[in-house]
């Protein structure tokens, strides 16, 4: 609370909202506001795990109001407080987590299958498209070139690959 204006420290959420494909990517940034409504607010994003939960609990009952997502299933996706590092990494590892699509290739290359609404598919890749080169360097079978995609994807860099589709090349790049 604040002494001299008698407030207490408000919650306040920036929201970024982005249409994409069927769905909406909504992510918010956490603030504690001190001294809400004068002209002295003082901003602090939330750092602490237990006040993140708190709102994140909010956040999830607005979901479950609006959609009608069950709020016991939104809650089982967060993390247990006091599990540590550990649990706090994978659950931010789980958010932040974007693929090219790419499901399945065979051991020569050839796309088998691609997730609907993909990185890949939006791109153009098509099942039975042969995969020659990935930024600028040709293929080691014998590696997991196909992570090595995700990976990069994951990591906010882009992946360029040469493809060939009907006897002609072609090239797209990859990036979230």
């Amino acid at each position: 609370m604040n002494l001299h204006t008698g407030q207490n420290a408000a919650g306040r959420g920036v929201f970024t909202i982005v249409p994409y494909s069927d769905f909406i990517i909504l992510s918010v940034a956490p603030f504690m506001i001190s001294n809400p409504g004068t002209g002295f607010e003082i901003s602090n994003k939330i750092t602490n795990r237990k006040d993140l939960r708190k709102f994140q609990e909010i956040l999830f009952q607005v979901k479950s109001m609006t959609d009608g997502t069950s709020l016991e299933y939104l809650m089982a996706t967060l993390p247990q407080i006091g599990s540590g590092e550990k649990a706090h990494q994978e659950s931010t590892k789980k958010q932040n987590t974007a693929t090219s699509g790419i499901l399945r290739v065979s051991g020569d290359g050839v796309i088998d299958e691609i997730e609907k609404g993909s990185i890949a598919e939006k791109n153009g890749l098509k099942p039975g498209d042969r995969i020659l080169e990935i930024n600028a360097s040709a293929i080691d079978f014998s590696k997991p070139w196909l992570k090595d995609i995700d990976n990069r994807i994951q990591s906010g860099r882009s992946v360029t690959i040469v493809y060939e589709r009907n006897e002609e090349r072609d090239i797209v790049t990859l990036k979230k």
